[in-house]
């Protein structure tokens, strides 16, 4: 009985194998983190990954990659450029409209004196494929990045406009 039972989750460990596989989207050598994946509404086969990855001379970037088969493949990753030269990215969110836009807003800031930095967002009439220019959503100073994973909106901290 042990046995068969064993015999039974083997087998199945092993079918979830064949149709379950991770897929390196980043093809990055370095640190590519914090993923976040959007599913487009219209075509659930469409798929766009975007995170926080390293990019040579420029710190960490925006990446992304797009799908249309589901996720068995990717298409090459694309970095989105600074704001200001020496500046780092984190924290990526994308959502697709009802129009079938896409948006990618994340905070690209002077990560090691904090005295520039910004919320931006990005966006994409074509799923992903490229991006328009960074709008600028919200300017953040030290106080406000300092507060960023705070519950309390920048304004409300004191000396923060």
């Amino acid at each position: 009985m042990k046995i068969s039972a064993l015999f039974y989750v083997f087998f199945i460990c092993l079918i979830n194998q064949s149709y379950a596989q991770n897929t390196l989207v980043s093809n990055g050598q370095f640190f590519e983190g914090e993923p976040y994946l959007a599913i487009d509404p219209s075509n659930s086969q469409r798929l766009v990954a975007a995170w926080m990855g390293f990019q040579f001379n420029e710190k960490i970037v925006i990446k992304s990659a797009v799908s249309t088969d589901g996720g068995l493949t990717w298409s090459s990753p694309i970095w989105q450029a600074h704001q200001q030269a020496g500046n780092s990215s984190a924290d990526v969110s994308l959502a697709f409209d009802g129009q079938g836009n896409l948006y990618m807003i994340y905070i690209d800031y002077d990560n090691i004196n904090f005295s520039n930095g910004g919320i931006y967002c990005r966006k994409s009439v074509n799923a992903g494929q490229s991006w328009g220019a960074a709008t600028l959503v919200r300017s953040i100073i030290y106080k406000c990045l300092q507060y960023l994973s705070n519950p309390l909106p920048c304004s409300s901290t004191p000396g923060v406009s």
